[in-house]
């Protein structure tokens, strides 16, 4: 029984198909992660410059640029790629539903 995109091209379509399947997602899974890691760093640069709002970023690192931010976020997510047992995020999983689902209502109770 296939476990991967990869494998059910092979068995279904074949060598050649699977290579292309895994050329494919792989360049996927690499645009995704890089497009992630320049949306956080784009993030923290403006909240890094941002002396009006006083948020806790500028207090702590002002005026770090953007390209630093990259640089620590996929250093902080290269080590986190390498876990193979994912049950280790489940209390940062959680954290992040009940944050998401918070400022679902924060936003439906000020609209």
């Amino acid at each position: 029984m296939p476990t991967s995109y990869v494998q059910l091209a092979n068995l279904s379509l074949g060598n050649t198909a699977s290579t292309l399947v895994f050329t494919l997602t792989l360049a996927a899974s690499l645009g995704v992660c890089s497009t992630y890691i320049a949306f956080i760093g784009q993030t923290l640069a403006s909240l890094s410059v941002d002396a009006e709002s006083n948020n806790i970023v500028y207090s702590i690192l002002p005026n770090v640029e953007e390209t630093t931010w990259e640089l620590w976020t996929a250093g902080a997510v290269l080590p986190l790629s390498l876990v193979r047992n994912y049950g280790v995020f489940a209390f940062t999983s959680a954290l992040g539903v009940t944050a998401v689902l918070g400022g679902i209502l924060v936003t439906l109770t000020y609209g």
